[in-house]
């Protein structure tokens, strides 16, 4: 404290203009990023290049005035395209306004937790919470935050002056710490939310059933197989070769866009689509759908969904211009526009077709159901979900998806379809679709990869109006086009154990390697381990940004 009053003194009496001038430069550099900033200037003051004074000054005003604008960003100025369309807020408006007992918790809490507090100050300027609570509350946690590393400058400023050889271990801890940080922070957060809470409750439920285990989980034993298979075949890249017509057999990143692009406009179940590019601006991205829109004289509703994805991740059905315009703002990777199908059912064929003899079949049918909720006239939305035993195992998914309606009471006999992705991941209904095998559908699926250059092995998702129609020939239009990389879903019955399963996902990849090898002696090339290993860290960093489907 002594040493607070004589800096104190001596910036005030004396006049030091040189230490007032850095106050200032710290205030400005905390609204450029002001975790950056705490660090660097904490190292200073522990290295003496910079008082106490200056650093616990700076950095309070600095944020206090951060946090502030933020408040007052989402109290008067919410048409910002950088702050209204964030995904973030949407459901943290409705629970600030239906919670204010949490609400000084939470805009404390969200000092100390890395990524939440955009979301949370400009939602509490949004609901127009109390702007003398939320000043109180700020000017609290930001003195806690700062006197925090003013206490531990030295401790980090040695830290840092470590030996070369103990950096990595010091790296990794402080990303193991921020990791773990961000995920309690999370879990309290989704805590907070009544709703949440309850699915929390039930989410226990889905290791009882191998239908909703988390991939690591189930996909264990066919990694392992996979490895095998490599050995066995000496090269883990022999699916890569198959599908020779499409990039990396369609294994893993390949552009739903190019293998659209082999099929003619005019074939058979064709929907209307356009590629839009990364590369472009949000107002080009914007001018391309809505030209795309107008040419092929489409409305709404229309697809959105990411170019390159998988388990049907980022798939958005948009039914305004500004679902439009939240999905393309929030999308820093290229996606496709396409025609919405509004027939109501959905198959998914994965066909196999052996290069050498020619024969081709259907290796695994799909049939999938949309699951929907009724209305009572009484239940909310949120409350009708966790009341069905199927839906609320997957409560979380759903409540995500419909986060801004939780309380919304459905109308008595309205029905409500909770998922549009026909993706077991997004919580559609999968069957063992077997019993519409016949030599008719095989003929269709034959009739459509006709059209696909070199496509040998892969899954078609097909919405059609009977099932009829689809033997025929008609009514019917391809969703996706999936190769190497897709699986046989109807394993996710919930008539088939999980042995059966794992037979299934074993046979699909003995012929995957099978294929490739075959490929690959007749001269046709396969995909390197780092162009796929690339592809993969390049999907999982664009995945990180997929909106929550629909």
């Amino acid at each position: 404290m002594n040493i607070l009053s004589k800096d104190l003194h001596h910036l005030l009496m004396d006049g030091d203009l040189f230490e007032g001038l850095q106050v200032l430069l710290i205030i400005f550099s905390s609204f450029v990023s002001e975790d950056l900033t705490i660090v660097t200037t904490a190292l200073l003051t522990a290295s003496e290049a910079i008082t106490p004074y200056v650093f616990l000054l700076g950095n309070f005003l600095g944020i206090v005035l951060g946090d502030m604008l933020l408040y007052g960003a989402g109290r008067g100025v919410v048409h910002l395209t950088s702050v209204s369309n964030s995904r973030k807020l949407q459901g943290l408006n409705r629970f600030i306004q239906q919670n204010p007992q949490y609400a000084v918790f939470l805009i404390f809490l969200a000092r100390f937790i890395p990524g939440t507090r955009i979301p949370v100050y400009v939602s509490s300027g949004l609901v127009r919470f109390s702007l003398f609570w939320f000043t109180v509350v700020t000017v609290v946690s930001v003195a806690v935050w700062v006197w925090i590393f003013y206490t531990f400058n030295e401790s980090l400023f040695n830290l840092l002056m470590l030996d070369a050889p103990s950096i990595p271990l010091v790296m990794l801890a402080i990303v193991i710490g921020y990791y773990f940080i961000i995920k309690v922070g999370g879990f309290v957060l989704q805590f907070l939310n009544p709703y949440s809470r309850r699915a929390l409750y039930h989410s226990w439920k889905k290791y009882l059933y191998y239908e909703f285990w988390p991939g690591w989980m189930l996909y264990g034993p066919v990694a392992l197989y996979y490895i095998w298979l490599g050995i066995k075949y000496r090269s883990l890249l022999y699916p890569s070769a198959v599908n020779p017509g499409i990039e990396s057999g369609g294994l893993i990143g390949e552009s739903k866009a190019q293998i659209f692009d082999l099929m003619k406009a005019d074939a058979l179940g064709m929907l209307k689509y356009r590629y839009v590019a990364d590369t472009l601006t949000q107002s080009q991205k914007i001018t391309v759908v809505k030209e795309f829109l107008n040419q092929e004289k489409l409305g709404y509703p229309f697809i959105l969904k990411p170019d390159c994805g998988q388990r049907g991740s980022g798939v958005k059905l948009i039914h305004h211009e500004k679902d439009m315009i939240d999905y393309i703002c929030n999308a820093e990777y290229p996606f496709i526009v396409q025609e919405y199908s509004s027939y109501k059912n959905e198959i998914g064929l994965f066909y196999i077709k052996d290069p050498d003899t020619g024969k081709s079949s259907l290796f695994s049918i799909t049939h999938k159901i949309f699951p929907e909720i009724v209305g009572d006239g009484v239940s909310t939305l949120g409350e009708l979900i966790l009341a069905d035993p199927r839906a609320r195992i997957m409560a979380q998914t759903y409540l995500t998806r419909f986060e801004t309606r939780m309380e919304e009471v459905l109308p008595q006999g309205e029905r409500l379809r909770l998922v549009e992705s026909g993706n077991h991941a997004q919580g559609t209904i999968f069957e063992d679709g077997q019993k519409f095998k016949d030599k008719d559908l095989l003929a269709v699926t034959r009739s459509i990869v006709r059209n696909i250059k070199g496509f040998q092995v892969g899954r078609l998702d097909i919405r059609y109006k009977t099932m009829k129609d689809l033997k025929a020939g008609k009514n019917f239009h391809i969703i996706e086009v999936n190769g190497a990389g897709s699986e046989a879903t109807h394993i996710y019955d919930k008539d088939i154990t999980l042995i059966q399963a794992y037979k299934t996902l074993f046979r699909q990849w003995e012929i995957m390697f099978a294929l490739g090898k075959s490929n690959v002696e007749k001269g046709k090339g396969m995909c390197g381990f780092f162009k796929i290993a690339a592809k993969i860290i390049q999907y999982q960093i664009a995945s990180a940004s997929h909106p929550s489907a629909s």
